[in-house]
């Protein structure tokens, strides 16, 4: 058991029983910090699991987030030895000052838990290696400095692909791939709240992103932004963010951390310098294309009418909480729809002792 993780999993479900309704006035926003270390969009706010102060979005990581990764790795990463895997730098010949560049560098893509067994990822991510060596794998971050290890409990397998987006042509950015997963993830891990009202977001607004880039373990983007909405299209939102190959799939959420789209395609990660080694591309300019959850909620209907997620596509309340299942979004779920019913919660917290 993770002592550390229960814990807080439990200061966080008694907040959350402690509450009922909460209006917008009341509404605490994800405080948006500034870290002026390397740029990248202007510079590079990325944060490792443990430097990640405030709580709910510490947690959110923990409930949301999945890493792609190949079958291969897996046993290195529960014994916690990484000695045998290979680097970021070691996979894309980085200079040695590129941040996280030693990290092991083994995911992939990047997804999002949407339902209790439904994980949503990029499209394109399945053609990299065949789905049967596709481990999805949760808790893929540093919980501490240094320390890397996964458990049993955080890996499965693809049961199926429920519904993937066409091929992408040019110039078209709706990437999205439903997989179900060959079993239900335990009390550590909860289905993302969605937004699917893609009208009501504005460009300036602020995003945070939870993502594998470089395949390195998951890092918490928070300062990223909309910088195009195409509110004439409905099909994928611009926005500035530091994303690398590795992310694709991986999630962004607004202030209220509902998730309101996955990560489609960017443009090139790397620049060569005379040293003959690559860094990280600078980019003053907004170049992430984000696939709208509605338009991947659809693409899930066409094949499953009977999800519950179909309830929640615009017409609906605008706030909608992906484990309502049972149909009953509402604007007045505690902690902004991020937790889960009263039950839920005192089922999950009685499984912390018994387990």
């Amino acid at each position: 058991m993770r002592l550390t993780n229960a814990f807080e999993y439990i200061l966080l479900s008694l907040f959350s029983l402690s509450c009922t309704s909460i209006s917008e006035d009341e509404s605490v926003e994800y405080e948006l910090l500034q870290d002026e270390n390397f740029v990248i969009n202007g510079f590079d706010s990325r944060k490792e699991y443990f430097e990640i102060e405030n709580l709910k979005v510490k947690t959110a990581m923990q409930k949301y987030a999945v890493a792609l990764i190949g079958g291969e790795h897996i046993s290195s990463l529960l014994t916690g030895d990484s000695s045998h895997l290979p680097s970021w730098r070691e996979m894309n010949n980085l200079c040695s000052e590129v941040p996280f560049s030693d990290q092991p560098a083994v995911a992939f893509c990047s997804g999002v838990l949407v339902d209790s067994d439904l994980v949503l990822t990029s499209a394109h991510c399945l053609d990299v290696i065949h789905e049967k060596e596709i481990k999805i794998v949760f808790n893929y971050y540093y919980e501490k400095k240094s320390f890397l290890k996964i458990n049993e409990s955080d890996i499965y397998d693809i049961k199926e692909i429920v519904a993937i987006s066409p091929p992408i042509l040019e110039n078209d950015s709706v990437d999205y791939a439903w997989i179900r997963l060959n079993g239900k993830p335990g009390f550590y891990q909860e289905p993302s709240p969605v937004f699917t009202h893609w009208h009501e977001l504005h460009e300036n607004d602020s995003i945070i992103t939870f993502a594998a880039s470089g395949g390195v373990p998951m890092k918490l983007d928070d300062e990223g932004t909309i910088a195009d909405v195409r509110n004439d299209f409905g099909d994928y939102f611009v926005a500035s963010t530091d994303t690398f190959k590795g992310a694709s799939g991986g999630g962004a959420w607004n202030s209220q951390l509902q998730l309101i789209g996955i990560f489609s395609r960017g443009i090139y990660d790397y620049q060569r310098t005379d040293a003959a080694c690559n860094e990280l591309a600078i980019s003053q300019e907004a170049n992430e294309h984000f696939t709208y959850i509605h338009r991947a909620i659809e693409g899930l209907c066409e094949v499953e009418s009977n999800s519950h997620l179909c309830k929640q596509i615009p017409s609906t309340p605008n706030v909608l909480n992906s484990e309502s299942t049972h149909g009953n979004a509402s604007s007045n779920n505690c902690m902004f729809s991020i937790f889960q019913p009263r039950e839920y919660v005192i089922t999950h917290l009685i499984g912390l002792f018994i387990n």
